[in-house]
């Protein structure tokens, strides 16, 4: 791993431990075992090095979130392959999903690289929007309905890492069922 991958998965373990106003950039070159030239060697300032914490946590997550998306699957098929592939990046990622679902709508992330195109997400909306037009998902707001499944998953991942409940098989399957039941007609 090269320093700014460094730079990068230090201040985000320090974002979801501390929060984003609590980050300094001596807490970022320590936690990173950078100095001050080797940060400004690839970031201009600390806003500059969230963006692109976020932008490549929600491409990761985006990629992660169609593999093995089948194509020409009902609504409900393909919203099961994208909740339990959104289950098993937080599962294995949990800071990028947590950090990508905490600051999502945050002034902390410029409103270009928050409103960005991200494959992946492109899906999600697809999914929804054809769902909707066959009458197997609710007719509301697409981007609530994304936020609806996107907060519970966050929440159980975020519960499970708190050690609150184990996410085995049938735990994920329970949390799949849950998503769709939210957003069913």
């Amino acid at each position: 791993m090269g320093k700014k991958e460094d730079i990068m998965n230090a201040t985000l373990s320090l974002i979801m431990t501390e929060g984003i106003q609590a980050i300094t950039f001596s807490k970022i070159f320590e936690a990173a075992n950078v100095g001050s030239s080797t940060f400004y060697y690839y970031y201009k300032n600390k806003e500059e090095l969230v963006d692109d914490i976020y932008r490549q946590a929600e491409r990761h997550m985006g990629g992660a979130l169609i593999e093995g998306y089948p194509a020409d699957a009902t609504a409900f098929q393909k919203s099961n392959c994208i909740v339990g592939n959104m289950i098993q990046f937080g599962m294995d990622f949990p800071k990028e999903l947590l950090f990508v679902e905490s600051y999502s709508d945050s002034p902390a992330i410029s409103k270009e690289v928050r409103d960005a195109d991200v494959e992946g997400m492109r899906d999600i909306y697809e999914v929804i929007s054809s769902g909707q037009e066959e009458g197997n998902i609710a007719l509301m707001n697409p981007t609530l309905c994304m936020y609806i499944v996107k907060g519970i998953v966050a929440n159980a991942i975020r519960g499970y890492f708190a050690g609150k409940y184990d996410l085995d098989a049938t735990a994920q399957e329970q949390l799949k069922a849950a998503c769709w039941k939210a957003i069913k007609m």
